[in-house]
């Protein structure tokens, strides 16, 4: 389960890293965890985790991705 989610939020970094020298960096990379119903907001910029751990964000039983609007005002997650 561990070794999922540290992939998953890897790849995310990975991704958000890729994108920055393409264009402006996003301030920000969501991260669907399917293990226990949350989004992990991580600031790109440090590259930490900036959710918090005692108020996680909670979106439904089983989120699977996640998209921002163009203007990043607003994320979706499929759930």
């Amino acid at each position: 389960m561990k070794k999922q989610m540290f992939i998953s939020l890897f790849a995310i970094l990975l991704l958000s890293l890729l994108q920055s020298n393409r264009c402006e960096a996003a301030a920000y990379a969501y991260v669907a965890n399917s293990f226990d119903g949350t989004v992990l907001v991580i600031d790109t910029a440090t590259h930490t985790v900036i959710t918090d751990p005692t108020n996680p964000i909670h979106v439904g039983n089983n989120p699977s991705s996640v998209a921002v609007s163009p203007t990043g005002n607003y994320v979706f997650v499929a759930d």
